[in-house]
Order: C-alpha cells, then sequence, then structure tokens
C-alpha cells in the first residue's frame, strides 16, 4: 500500500492508494488482535457458564431439602412426632404420611423424633 500526497483546494489531503500488484490481506497485528478479542470473548462465557452450574447444583440441593422437610412434617401430622434417623425411612412410605418416592441424593436428615436437622452437600441446612 503506498500513499500519495496531493495538493486540493489549499491544503494536504492523505489519499490511500492500493497498488494494482500489491497485497490487501490482514496484518500479522490484525490478526492477533482478533485472536486476543475472541480469547477474552471465549474466556467470559467459561465463566458465566461455569458460575450457573455452580447456582443450578445450590438450587437444586435447597429443592431436595424442602421435599424432605415437607415429607418430615407430613409425618409429623400423620405419627404426632418426626420420624427419627433410625426410622428415617418413613419418609418415603405413604402410610406413614411420608411424601418423597426416593430419597434425593446428597442429602442427610437427624432426628431424635421431636427436632430435626436436614443438610446437603451443596445447600445450608434446614432445622426443625
Amino acid at each position: 500500500m503506498s500513499c500519495r500526497r496531493s495538493r486540493v483546494g489549499g491544503s494536504r489531503l492523505l489519499r490511500a492508494q492500493v497498488d494494482a500488484g500489491g497485497d490487501a490481506g490482514f496484518t500479522l497485528i490484525e490478526l492477533l488482535i482478533v485472536i486476543v478479542i475472541l480469547g477474552v470473548l471465549a474466556a467470559i462465557v467459561v465463566f458465566a457458564v461455569g458460575n450457573t452450574r455452580g447456582e443450578a447444583e445450590q438450587n437444586a440441593c435447597a429443592t431436595n431439602a424442602k421435599s424432605v422437610q415437607l415429607s418430615a412434617e407430613s409425618v409429623r401430622t400423620h405419627d404426632n412426632a418426626y420420624p427419627t434417623t433410625a426410622n428415617s425411612d418413613y419418609l418415603t412410605q405413604a402410610e406413614h404420611g411420608g411424601l418423597l418416592k426416593t430419597w434425593p441424593d446428597g442429602i442427610t436428615y437427624t432426628s431424635d423424633g421431636t427436632n430435626y436437622t436436614i443438610a446437603g452437600d451443596k445447600c445450608t441446612a434446614i432445622t426443625g
């Protein structure tokens, strides 16, 4: 690419003129800038997806813990006491008022019959 100066109306203008046989492709600097911009955008997307996955796991854990809590309250209504840790299978038995079809992964239930604690690997504990 060559540049030619010309005078028009008493002022200097700089006009770019592509040579007839010249190559008008990208320079190495332009290519590197595009690669850096794409890398930054990819890093932002990876960070956002990773953060969303963690929030989804926390929400699933909280939902599972709430399901166990509702089942424990249902058993208490039916049997007039919370199921103890030894009888935690009552939470999955309809004849005892249990509402759970299966036990959720990552949730632990402990109780002495009067109070209970429901804890999860990725969520805060619920006590009652």
